[in-house]
Formats: C-alpha cells, sequence, structure tokens
C-alpha cells in the first residue's frame, strides 16, 4: 500500500504535528507500506505576520496540491490541518488518486479562525465553510482531538472519530529514566511552548501583578515565542511587573529537564477556541510529577480529563484571582498535594500510533 501525508511541516523541523503523522509513517513502513510525505517546505518557527503568514499559506497549499496530484499513484491520503483548508487539497488529491482521505483535524477550520477574527464577516468564513464541508463529507474518515471537538465536527453530518495527541519518542527517551532532577529556584510557575492567538496569556500576567503586590515570592516565567509573545512582553511592561521571565524555546533534547525545573507548570487556551484546537504540550505535562494549572473552559473536555488529577487545577480564563490564590498556597504549601498521579504518556503513544496504522490499513 502506499500512503501520503500531507501537512505544512515535517521532520526536521519542530512542529508537533508534522511530528506526530512522521510517527504513524514510521510505523507503516515497519509493516511493509510505502510512505510518502510531502510538505510546504516551510518553517513552523518562521515569520508570523498576519499578511505574510497568509501569502506564506496560499503558496504551502500550492506547493502540497502541486507535489500531490502529480505524486505516483497512492492508495491512502492522509492529511493534517496545516496550512487552513488544507483538508479541501488533500480531498483533492485523494479524487485524482481514487485513494480514501484520513483527515486529522488538528485545528478546526474555518471555525478556528472566525472564533480568533481572522476571517471576519459573513461571506469570506462562508465560503470556507462550503469546501471544508465538501473535504470533511469525503473523507473516509475524520479524527478530531478530543470529545469537544468531535462534538463539534459532528454538526458536519459526519461520524468523527477521536484521538488526542501523544509525546514523541524522541522527547519521552529523554525523560530522566532514574531520579527526577527537583525544582531550583527562585519558584517558579512555566509557561512553555508557542504563545499563540488562541492561548490565554492576560490571566497569568494579572495573576502575576496580584502575587506581585502581595509580596508572594514567586517568578512567571515563558518559554517559547509565538505570535502573541510580543503583545504578552509589551502588557507586562504595562504592569510593571518585575518577576516575569522570557526565555528561548528550550532545545528537545533540555526540554524535560527545562520543565522538571519549576515548580508548576501551566497550559492556557481562551474560551472561544474550545473544541477547537487541542495544547500539544498538554499532552507531556500530563506524564510530569509536577502541579499543573489549566487555564481555560471549566466544562470543556480538558477540563475533563484533568478533574481526576488530584495536582491539577482548573481556573477559567479571566480568574486571575483564582490563579494568584492556588499558586499562593502552592508556594507557601499551604496545598498538600498528594504525589501527582501522571499520565503513562509511552502507554498512550504506542496505543495511538497503533490505532492510526489500523485506521489507514482498513481505508485501503
Amino acid at each position: 500500500m502506499r500512503i501520503l501525508f500531507l501537512n505544512q511541516y515535517f521532520p526536521p523541523d519542530p512542529a508537533p504535528t508534522g511530528i506526530l503523522f512522521q510517527e504513524i509513517a514510521d510505523e507503516l513502513e515497519k509493516r511493509g507500506h510505502e510512505v510518502v510525505l510531502i510538505g510546504a517546505a516551510q518553517e513552523y518557527r518562521g515569520s508570523q505576520g498576519r499578511a505574510g503568514r497568509l501569502v506564506r499559506e496560499f503558496a504551502g497549499l500550492g506547493r502540497i496540491l502541486f507535489r500531490g496530484l502529480f505524486c505516483r499513484r497512492a492508495t491512502v491520503v492522509i492529511s493534517g490541518s496545516s496550512p487552513p483548508c488544507l483538508a479541501f487539497v488533500a480531498a483533492l488529491v485523494a479524487l485524482r488518486h481514487r485513494a480514501a482521505h484520513l483527515h486529522w483535524c488538528m485545528d478546526f477550520y474555518p471555525e478556528i479562525a472566525v472564533a480568533l477574527r481572522e476571517l471576519r464577516g459573513k461571506v469570506a468564513p462562508a465560503i470556507v465553510r462550503f469546501f471544508m464541508t465538501i473535504a470533511y463529507r469525503s473523507a473516509r474518515a475524520v479524527v478530531g482531538l478530543d470529545a469537544d471537538m468531535v462534538a463539534l465536527l459532528a454538526k458536519y453530518r459526519i461520524h468523527p472519530l477521536e484521538c488526542r495527541p501523544w509525546v514523541p519518542e524522541p522527547v519521552l527517551a529523554r525523560m530522566p529514566k532514574k531520579k527526577l532532577p527537583e525544582p531550583v529556584e527562585p519558584w517558579t510557575w512555566l509557561y512553555s511552548g508557542n504563545l499563540g492567538r488562541a492561548h490565554d496569556w492576560q490571566t497569568l500576567l494579572a495573576a502575576q501583578a496580584t502575587l506581585e503586590e502581595n509580596g508572594v515570592d514567586a517568578t512567571l516565567v515563558f518559554q517559547g515565542g509565538g505570535p502573541s509573545r510580543a503583545a504578552a512582553v509589551e502588557r507586562a511592561e504595562e504592569l510593571k511587573l518585575k518577576r516575569v521571565v522570557w526565555r528561548p524555546y528550550a532545545p528537545e533534547a533540555e526540554l524535560c529537564t527545562a520543565l522538571l525545573k519549576a515548580h508548576c507548570l501551566v497550559v492556557t487556551e481562551l474560551p472561544e477556541v474550545c473544541g477547537l484546537l487541542w495544547p500539544s504540550k498538554l499532552a507531556l505535562l500530563l506524564g510530569l510529577p509536577r502541579p499543573l494549572l489549566f487555564v481555560g473552559p471549566k466544562d470543556g473536555a480538558i477540563a475533563g480529563l484533568l478533574a481526576d488529577k488530584a495536582h491539577a487545577r482548573v481556573a477559567a480564563s479571566g480568574d486571575f484571582r483564582t490563579v494568584a490564590d492556588w499558586i499562593t498556597r502552592l508556594r507557601e504549601r499551604a496545598e498538600a498535594l498528594p504525589e501527582p498521579a501522571v499520565v503513562d504518556i509511552a502507554a498512550h503513544r504506542r496505543g495511538a500510533i497503533a490505532w492510526w496504522v489500523d485506521l489507514t490499513e482498513r481505508a485501503r
């Protein structure tokens, strides 16, 4: 069986989506299938200015479409969500090859673009929704990331499946096997990874302002980059925050160590994007023995996933006082947390890849 993977990025680029597809492809190759990865020849951490991003994404779609249409015939086409509308391009490629199309919806278009006000008015979203409807309904299977996304996809009158992301093998291989490093001083709560338009940094800065006003000895660290970082830095300066640290992305070989140096780990999601994406960093944080704070929808699937984790707390977006109060109690060790019941992320990885391999082989 010959399988085409279509996605904006693939390794060695560090984009999480490309790495996940690469791991599925590697397992399919082990089972004797021929695999071709078709990307856009672009960089995940490249310039993301709005005008430049639109040009880049249209160019990426064009490259993927051209390469997909004119490569040797395939049996199955598997697509991601980046660039936007890639599912429709993949549907055209699958039609050209008379192949089955499997789409992994990692960013739900056009809904996420509307929620983030990147698509305005009624005409543009309606046009995009028309093409995505064709793509979703023509696919052999559409896979969402959690129950919230599956429920939204079902509104297209399809029967979506569910598979959440996993931690790639190179990251798992670098996790400490024996004694885990202890957190280091000063006391820090850490947001690591991409600071995108869908992430809530405002609540974190407001909470840090409250901590500093109250004299709490805690430092907020942002580790990474992303299109919202400049705005977050500007806001921190406006608030005259003295204990906010800005770090670059941690090298992959040092990521787990960098995370474990923190006393508390943070994931955020704006409520308007609930069900439209899934913060990939959460897959790793679920497996680390550190208190975990999620700032986002309290009634969503992620909050439900964390509900039975005694070391985790969920705070609504904008509720900076609850965040500041919990961080204060952690810092003062007044919050006696039990030993974190971490998720077996290695087992989840094996199971999810096996699930994808089975889905692909049954699609022929």
